[in-house]
């Protein structure tokens, strides 16, 4: 799956992917869920992710194919 813009500098990301996104998990890099978000079934979908701390996350997509991590660059 694609995400961007990556660095994230105003809390707002697109991600696409060829199957329908179910869920959006952000996880801190010590592995803490910070924020959950439903997906709409789409392809392609805006988040608006929480605001936090500049730094490092790790970005976890699900599927009705399967799951996908990247890490994702916040920069406030």
């Amino acid at each position: 799956f694609s995400i961007y813009p990556n660095p994230v500098t105003d809390n707002i990301l697109y991600l696409e992917t060829n199957f329908p996104i179910e869920q959006v998990m952000l996880f801190d890099m010590n592995g803490r869920m910070l924020q959950t978000i439903q997906g709409q079934n789409y392809p392609m979908q805006q988040l608006e992710i929480n605001p936090v701390p500049s730094g490092m996350y790790i970005l976890e997509l699900r599927t009705n194919r399967g799951v996908g991590r990247k890490k994702i660059l916040v920069n406030n």
